[in-house]
């Protein structure tokens, strides 16, 4: 269940880049006295800045779509936000290479995503490749330079009192911990 509530999230805001973009190139046309960035964040409820981020995302997606075969493209967009906030903020700056963006495609998480990049700027790894796992089994461990200890226990059956609830504190677990669930047979 939490993998597919994450997949529509992923969808709403790669949508929502896309239509912020297109409301920002378009806004003259629309005759409205608000500022655009006064009805996006109305209608979002995002600050500029982060209006920002998102149209940035689609203007990078704009650029990068004539470089990808069409199904490296599509699992580019298919990235957390976040992610593509990262790497069109690393564009920004530094540009991008294809080869670039296909190690970035591959990276399997955001924290081996942002240690790609830190690699691709020159700077070191700022958590020493401290990487928390959460296995299918509900093991949490730390690894790090591939030693790897036990933290504890994490219960991931699927019956509870407030199934709903459950599903929201795993995914933002998961999320703002900056945690990786490992599937079975997977490291």
């Amino acid at each position: 269940m939490v993998n597919s509530w994450t997949e529509i999230e992923r969808v709403g805001a790669i949508s929502k880049a896309f239509t912020l973009w297109h409301m920002k190139k378009s806004w003259e046309g629309f005759e409205i006295d608000e500022s655009f960035y006064t009805e996006a964040q109305e209608q979002t409820g995002l600050a500029e800045e982060t209006v920002d981020r998102y149209i940035d995302v689609w203007e990078m997606a704009e650029k990068i779509k004539v470089m990808l075969p069409k199904n490296d493209f599509l699992r580019l967009l298919s990235r957390p936000i976040g992610d593509l906030i990262a790497i069109s903020q690393f564009k920004k700056e530094y540009g991008i290479s294809k080869g670039q963006i296909n190690k970035l495609i591959g990276t399997l998480d955001n924290s081996e995503l942002r240690k790609q990049l830190n690699e691709y700027k020159g700077k070191a790894d700022k958590n020493g490749g401290l990487q928390l796992i959460i296995q299918a089994d509900g093991t949490l461990e730390a690894w790090s330079k591939g030693r790897g200890v036990y933290l504890g226990f994490i219960d991931l059956r699927p019956e509870s009192d407030d199934p709903t609830l459950r599903d929201k504190g795993l995914t933002s677990l998961l999320k703002r911990g900056k945690i990786k669930l490992v599937k079975q047979g997977a490291k």
